[in-house]
């Protein structure tokens, strides 16, 4: 592996599976058995390209306890702001028009 693909899987902004076990509290070799059955509920896939996983994704996967969106702003519930994560100004209009403001 060249020394730019070994950068960009150390970044901050993906992880490797020894890191999204540490973050699942996970040993490297269990996340890896489970790893299928984590994706049928909907855990973060490999990004494409990459053997690691995005940061942002299993964050999210985690703090809306396996769940792919988060409500509101992002940066209260993963602690970081990352404008990508919020909900768009055309959903939350739908939302306010179709359940009354309701999540």
């Amino acid at each position: 592996m060249n020394e730019e693909a070994k950068a960009s899987i150390s970044s901050p902004a993906v992880l490797t599976a020894a890191g999204v076990a540490r973050l699942l509290n996970l040993t490297d070799g269990y996340f890896r058995n489970r790893r299928a059955e984590l994706e049928a509920f909907g855990f973060p896939k490999k990004l494409p390209g990459l053997n690691a996983w995005s940061k942002a994704a299993v964050m999210r996967w985690i703090a809306t306890n396996g769940e792919t969106y988060l409500p509101g702003k992002a940066e209260a519930q993963i602690g970081g702001a990352d404008e990508r994560l919020e909900i768009s100004v055309a959903t939350r209009a739908l939302e306010d028009e179709y359940a009354g403001g309701r999540p």
